[in-house]
């Protein structure tokens, strides 16, 4: 596969390059043939999907596809068509449905009075023929190839086998070829409705408009822009091979008497020869979003559709040669254009176009080139042009064959005031600088300041100043002040005098950064026993700033020395970001403790130094150390009994235990254990066993938490005696304490009442029971 390098193509590289780089020589212009379009476009449609044109009279038809559905048919010159025939007709008299072409009538063909409209809609293709009174009358209705041969009106149908059918041709002999897309086939028929042949091959794809030559070669540009040709076997008149000979294609059409094929490109109409070498571009300019195109054969014209209408292309005439040179004595508000036009050897005319795009909009006064054989140079001045304006400009010529249009360039032209130069500031301080300048008043009355701001939208500008009307080089200068630290500024000069305004190329410079700012600390919040949070609020003065606290505890404070925080703490850096504002900053500091006063201050650092706050104060919550409340004993036995006391956490964990001895100096704490710090009251007991008979105890309950230890209230309990009868127990054990905490069930525990202590009985009593002892002895002995 190959894609075609037109010579159009050629030439618009060329001409690209030019309009960039300006290198089109004025004296190269020479005079050539081309194809100019004849009148207006004619013609309006809501979509047009094909053209066709009658080569038995010249007639255009082209399929309208839109709202419209219709036909729609004009004279070769863009009126009415030849012989009085209909202006248009929608197929409404066709069998298949009452309303005609709805479902998009798509590339027609016509010849012989009979008119092919593929139906892209209904998978068909309507053929219509003229009567007597000028009217098309419906014929027949192909729907395929079947078994029965071709479906027309009247005959067995046993099914479509077209697939959206979107254009159709018809070669010298008659025979019909309809492009399907569906099927990625073109089929031909002959004049009697048979299937002679059909055309497929990787390299088509999709078939879209399909044409065909004085010797059979069948031309299809498929939906995807290339163009296949197959050629025609001469001995057997089968398809051969096909081969792809161009890209980008939108159309395509066959003048079968040249043997030309006409290709549209989208922006340009391409000729080729039998050998497909490119013999003529026109339409550059005027072709846009070709839709189809189609030839008379008698006339050599060939007629483009797109949304615009209907553009017709004569055949090649002489037109002038142009080339379009440059501009020169450009100042503030004038310039003279210059280029060189060809007339070669007819009365030519010639005029610039300009404006300051290249839609142009403007033109000076036509002026004769005369009607020599050579290239001659013109010009045009130009005046009332705005200043520090770029411009584009074409010289354009013609002859009575039409119209030449030179390249596109382009000229800017020079400031109302002249020299005009930004320098680079000076001086330049955290919140100040000096801008610098200069200019050329040369004569004009010449005033100036400075524009300065954070962006090239400036903003701020100093005091305008009169520069006077020198004709030599004027330096300018003014201060600024109030700038941001560590802040680039963007800076250019404004000048104007009575020709307007110039402006200096922009300039830039960064202020000195400096140290941070601290503007008060706000206090401190949520102070705990153990934590505090604390803020401040720093200023990063546009530089990239961290801050931390320090804190020492209030005994640890030195005023006096270089770090009166030394013996304390500090929080890890955090950033404060580069901002233009001051920020309030804060951190937690945890770790403390309860009931301390704490100096603090904050940090900040950035790349210009340091700077700390104001001293601040701040004391912590005071320590809760845990409530005991010692208990009852009770199971007093003659070694051993149980005790009980109530502990309130206070909210920390803590631990407990019993301190037991015969007087309050106790002895080492017993029963230990530890409750955690979601419980505000817990009941604890211990077991004690090992106790003298006969002994008095004193016990207390302690708890501990980090804030200190509590002691419950000193309570005692006596032992039992033995009897004399016994033998003396031994030595008594160690105590074997054994823990037991109840623990409560709702939020407050209540302490367990201890049990009410018995009366002592009185001595009377005791002597009574004792003597009741002793008759129960005698008796049993």
């Amino acid at each position: 596969m190959r894609r075609l390098l037109t010579v159009g193509r050629m030439f618009l590289a060329v001409l690209a390059s030019a309009l960039c780089c300006g290198a089109i020589a004025a004296a190269s212009a020479s005079a050539l043939e081309e194809r100019q379009a004849t009148g207006p476009a004619f013609g309006s449609f809501s979509r047009a999907t094909g053209i066709a044109v009658d080569q038995s009279d010249g007639d255009v038809y082209v399929a309208d596809g839109g709202e419209d559905e219709q036909l729609q048919v004009f004279g070769s010159e863009g009126g009415a068509p030849v012989g009085g025939g209909p202006a248009s007709f929608d197929g409404s008299n066709t069998p298949s449905e009452a309303f005609g072409f709805r479902g998009e009538p798509v590339g027609p063909a016509v010849a012989n009075g009979k008119v092919y409209v593929p139906n892209v809609g209904k998978n068909l293709v309507d053929e219509f023929a003229l009567n007597g009174m000028k009217e098309y009358e419906f014929t027949c209705e192909i729907t395929g190839v079947d078994a029965n041969g071709p479906s027309c009106l009247g005959q067995a149908d046993t099914g479509s086998e077209f697939r959206e059918p979107l254009g159709a041709a018809l070669d010298s002999a008659g025979d019909l070829y309809i492009a399907d897309y569906g099927s990625a086939t073109v089929y031909e028929f002959d004049p009697a409705g048979e299937e002679v042949q059909s055309f497929a091959s990787p390299l088509l794809g999709s078939p879209q408009f399909v044409a065909v030559d004085a010797t059979g070669d069948v031309y299809v540009q498929s939906y995807d822009k290339n163009l296949v040709e197959f050629k025609r076997s001469s001995l057997t008149g089968e398809a051969q091979e096909a081969v792809q000979i161009a890209e980008g294609v939108t159309g395509v059409a066959v003048d079968r008497a040249t043997g030309s094929v006409f290709v549209d490109l989208g922006y340009m109409i391409e000729e080729l020869d039998a050998s497909h070498k490119v013999v003529e571009t026109f339409g550059l300019g005027s072709v846009n979003g070709g839709l189809g195109i189609a030839v008379n054969e008698a006339t050599n014209v060939v007629y483009m559709v797109n949304e615009s209408g209907i553009s017709r292309f004569g055949q090649p005439v002489l037109v002038p040669g142009v080339d379009t040179g440059s501009a020169s004595e450009v100042d503030r508000t004038s310039a003279t254009l210059e280029g060189v036009v060809d007339p070669d050897g007819l009365a030519t005319t010639y005029h610039f176009e300009y404006g300051t795009t290249a839609q142009y909009g403007s033109s000076t006064s036509a002026s004769s080139a005369g009607a020599g054989t050579e290239g001659v140079s013109v010009d045009a001045v130009l005046t009332g042009l705005k200043t520090e304006t770029v411009y584009h400009f074409r010289v354009v010529a013609e002859n009575e064959n039409g119209m030449k249009f030179g390249a596109d360039e382009t000229f800017e032209t020079g400031g109302a005031v002249e020299g005009i130069l930004t320098g680079q500031a000076d001086d330049v301080l955290a919140t100040g600088a000096t801008l610098n300048g200069s200019l050329e008043p040369n004569g004009f009355d010449t005033h100036w300041f400075f524009e300065y701001g954070l962006s090239e939208a400036y903003g701020s500008n100093t005091p305008s100043q009169d520069a006077g009307e020198a004709s030599e080089t004027v330096n300018l200068q003014a201060t600024v002040t109030g700038l941001e630290a560590n802040t680039t500024y963007h800076d250019r000069i404004v000048a104007s005098n009575e020709s307007g305004v110039s402006y200096g190329l922009d300039e830039t410079f960064t202020t000195l950064p400096v140290p941070p700012v601290i503007e008060g600390v706000p206090g401190v919040s949520e102070v705990t026993r153990s934590s505090a949070t604390v803020r401040a609020t720093v200023d990063p003065k546009h530089s990239i700033t961290s801050y931390h606290f320090v804190y020492v505890e209030d005994s640890q404070y030195e005023p006096a020395a270089d770090d009166p925080y030394a013996a304390g703490g500090a929080g890890m850096p955090v950033s404060a970001g580069a901002g233009a504002s001051a920020e309030t900053v804060e951190q937690l500091l945890s770790g403390l403790k309860p009931g301390t006063t704490y100096h603090y201050t904050v940090v900040a650092i950035n790349q210009s130094g340091r700077a700390s706050g104001a001293d601040e104060t701040f004391t912590t919550a005071a320590g809760t150390p845990p409530t005991a409340v010692t208990g009852s004993s009770n199971e007093v036995a003659q070694n051993g009994a149980t005790i009980d006391g109530v502990l309130d956490t206070n909210g920390l964990p803590t631990s407990y235990g019993f301190e037991i001895g015969t007087s309050t100096d106790y002895g080492p704490p017993t029963g230990l254990g530890s409750v955690g710090a979601g419980l505000n009251e817990a009941q604890v007991s211990l077991a004690l066993s090992g106790l003298q008979p006969g002994t008095t105890y004193h016990y207390r309950l302690t708890a501990t938490n980090v804030d200190g230890t509590s002691y419950g209230a000193d309570e005692t309990f006596t032992t039992s005696v033995f009897a004399s009868t016994f033998a003396t127990p031994p030595a008594p054990l160690p105590f074997v304490a054994v823990p037991s905490i109840a623990f409560p069930t709702q939020p407050k525990a209540v302490v367990k009442k201890s049990a009410t202590k018995k009366k002592p009985r009185r001595k009377s009593e005791a002597k009574k029971s004792k003597g009741r002892k002793q008759a129960r002895r005698k008796k049993r002995k």
